[in-house]
């Protein structure tokens, strides 16, 4: 048996990215519930808007997303006690959304957060994360599925509950 090299590993690594990058911009590869389905897969879907909503009881941001399509996507993101400068943050990720496909949020996503000089601060990421899952909600309608099955489909049909009750029916 050989030892692989990084360069062969690497090769590796970035074919398999390739192709989940290429799997995400085929959205008829994606399943499709008609029944349920907001759009068309083969239609075009923008974003219009970005609507912060701050809620400093729950120290949490909520954004609705908008689209041409009339789909709207929820997410949610936060840091303690920066609410102000998330929100701000989301706002200047606002005029790269405008006009683009949410239907490809990995490819957004990576886009975001590439672009800034200092990388992955946790202010920059909490206003991703509320973007990205109201891109995630935005596909999942469109394509009439829940987004855990985009994310895979359930890992499981029961779990550990833990807690001070005697019986579930305290609970």
């Amino acid at each position: 048996m050989t030892k692989a090299s990084r360069r062969h590993w690497m090769k590796l690594a970035s074919l398999g990215m390739g192709g989940l990058l290429a799997a995400e911009r085929n959205a008829s590869a994606q399943p499709i519930n008609t029944s349920r389905a907001l759009a068309d897969p083969r239609s075009a879907i923008k974003i219009t808007r970005l609507e912060i909503i701050p809620v400093h009881s729950l120290r949490s941001i909520f954004v609705k997303m908008h689209t041409d399509a009339g789909i709207i996507g929820l997410g949610e993101g936060t840091v303690e006690g920066k609410i102000e400068t998330v929100m701000a943050a989301i706002a200047q990720l606002e005029p790269y959304l405008k006009g683009k496909d949410p239907r490809q949020p990995a490819h957004h996503w990576q886009a975001m957060y590439r672009h800034a000089f200092y990388r992955g601060d946790i202010i920059l990421c909490s206003a991703l994360s509320a973007v990205d899952i109201a891109m995630w909600d935005i596909k999942g309608k469109a394509l009439g599925v829940p987004v855990y099955e985009l994310l895979g489909g359930p890992t499981r049909d029961r779990i550990k509950c833990y807690g001070q009750a005697e019986s579930v029916e305290e609970t």
